[in-house]
């Protein structure tokens, strides 16, 4: 086996840790006889089992001609057999031991194929997909601005700002506002005005803030004329870095040149533009707008209670696109997707599908922590910087994702319909069933062999918590053969009726007011796994 692929089975659990990845169960692959183990030949996808070696072939497994007589088959400059398997074979699954469906982790292999996974435990075989849409890097360090060109990076965080990742400057000794560059001249908005003068220089501009003003959080160019965003001021900056206020009285979130003015946003929720002359209010949202992001011909603002956008400036043209709540940056890419962070993840508005998309869940954001460089996607969160590649997400992740959300819609109606049906066919069982009991020749449940009654199967299961088909075969002194054979004419295996039973009581636990992980100990689920199982029967 080539070393790579040992690489990735023996390490997957520890990158899971380190390189975020979203893995998701995919399906269970059975066979004749028990899966043995997995193993990668090249790109290739083999299986042992008890009989056989098959070759993963598109969707289908091809039993291969070659035969062997040990129990395990591995590849190491041709096939070989074993009694067992190598240490360096073995897969470490604990780390993903709330993504596999069974109770116990016994000794597995793995195998991957493109984004596809394989798991070979417990003699059975579990296919996974996993997604890698990002890497991260400045751990546990608070990023509030990211500027990237030809000939430098600058990565400003609370805590320092990093020039191309081994400078770090002196003075600001942190970031509070984005780098800005106009005509030539980089521009640091801290609570300060500096000038940045690379690689490792800065000048304070003492002019720039006062105590009217408040501390400078950006500054832009429009007709030839420097503007700044204070804290408490918008303003014109004279010759010598002055401030020239032309709007106060509010807290302000953001500001942006564009054509036909400046336009700003504040605290409480105003859009406002500045058109050279006189300040005219657009909007009023009523509540945080601390992003804005200008298009040709649209305005979007990322506001506490969603995304909006403002087409030509028109205020009747309004309307809300997304519901992601506490909005933090709105941006588009090359491919015409939304990008919106926000201080609970990440998430991206494809053309394709009208809701947001989780890219990066459960990640708080910070504001103007955003750049989009050379198809990559910068963004600065309280625990490091995220970078995505915005190729892969158009051309992968989105049709993953969309595909994911779209079953689940669908399944909803087949649901209903499947409902329905059911329903029609128990009343006709029920009908039948009564008019066979009021034939007096017809057989008694006693004179029934093996018979099962799947509602006192259900209680007893419940009652003594019986968590395998072993232990509901050992209960019912049979063994899991015969079980089965005895489930046949119920149209499910025991395996499935213990998980409706379970999945069936832990929804009767959870509208008791029982917390979602009490509810996965007394079924014996993992919480995850039972969240998933959930969602899913919904």
């Amino acid at each position: 086996m080539k070393p790579i692929f040992l690489t990735i089975s023996m390490f997957l659990s520890f990158l899971l840790s380190l390189k975020a990845q979203d893995t998701v169960f995919v399906a269970k692959h059975t066979f004749p006889s028990p899966v043995r183990n997995v193993f990668n030949v090249g790109e290739e996808v083999y299986v042992k089992t008890g009989e056989n070696l098959y070759l993963l072939e598109g969707e289908e497994w091809e039993s291969q001609k070659i035969q062997f007589k040990k129990a395990y088959v591995f590849y190491k400059d041709g096939f070989y057999e074993s009694d067992f398997i190598p240490n360096t074979e073995l897969f470490e699954a604990r780390g993903m031991k709330d993504l596999i469906p069974q109770r116990g982790l016994f000794i597995t292999t793995s195998a991957t194929k493109g984004s596809r996974f394989f798991i070979a435990t417990g003699s059975n075989l579990y296919e996974y997909e996993v997604f890698d849409y990002y890497s991260k890097s400045y751990f546990n360090t608070s990023i509030r601005d990211i500027y990237i060109n030809d000939s430098i990076k600058v990565i400003s965080t609370y805590s320092g700002i990093f020039v191309n990742d081994s400078i770090k400057l002196k003075n600001p000794g942190y970031s509070n506002g984005p780098l800005t560059v106009i005509n030539d001249t980089y521009f640091l908005n801290s609570d300060d005005l500096f000038q940045f003068i690379p690689p490792d220089s800065t000048i304070l501009i003492e002019n720039a803030t006062n105590t009217f003003a408040g501390n400078i959080r950006k500054t832009v160019a429009w007709k030839g004329n420097l503007y700044s965003q204070n804290t408490q001021s918008i303003n014109l900056l004279g010759d010598d870095y002055e401030l020239n206020p032309i709007h106060k009285e509010y807290e302000y979130l953001d500001l942006e040149p564009i054509p036909e003015g400046l336009i700003f946003s504040t605290s409480g929720g105003k859009f406002l533009l500045f058109d050279g002359s006189e300040v005219i209010e657009l909007v009023d949202l009523g509540n945080r707008i601390r992003d804005i992001y200008p298009t040709e011909n649209s305005i979007y603002l990322a506001a506490d209670d969603g995304v909006y956008s403002i087409e030509n400036l028109k205020p009747e043209s309004l309307k809300k696109i997304s519901d992601t709540r506490l909005n933090v940056h709105v941006e588009k890419d090359n491919f015409g997707n939304t990008w919106i962070s926000t201080e609970n993840g990440l998430f991206i508005l494809s053309k394709e599908y009208p809701e947001p998309l989780p890219l990066i869940p459960g990640v708080e954001f910070n504001r103007d922590a955003f750049f989009y460089y050379h198809d990559s996607v910068y963004v600065g969160a309280v625990d490091g910087l995220y970078i995505l590649n915005s190729v892969e997400v158009a051309k992968s992740f989105i049709p993953a994702a969309i595909n994911k959300v779209i079953p689940r819609k669908r399944l909803g109606l087949i649901q209903i319909v499947v409902g329905i049906i059911v329903t029609s066919l128990l009343v006709l069982v029920g009908f039948l069933y009564f008019r066979k009991s009021k034939n007096p020749t017809s057989q008694t449940d006693e004179s029934k062999p093996n018979k099962i009654d799947l509602l006192k199967l259900e209680s007893t299961i419940v009652s003594n918590k019986i968590n395998s088909v072993e232990g509901l075969a050992n209960y019912l002194e049979t063994n899991t053969v015969q079980l089965n054979r005895n489930f046949r004419e119920f149209n499910i295996t025991p395996g499935k009726f213990l998980k409706r039973v379970k999945l069936n009581y832990a929804k009767k636990l959870l509208e008791e007011g029982n917390s979602i992980e009490e509810v996965a100990n007394r079924v014996g689920y993992s919480t995850r796994f039972l969240k998933n199982e959930l969602e899913n029967d919904n």
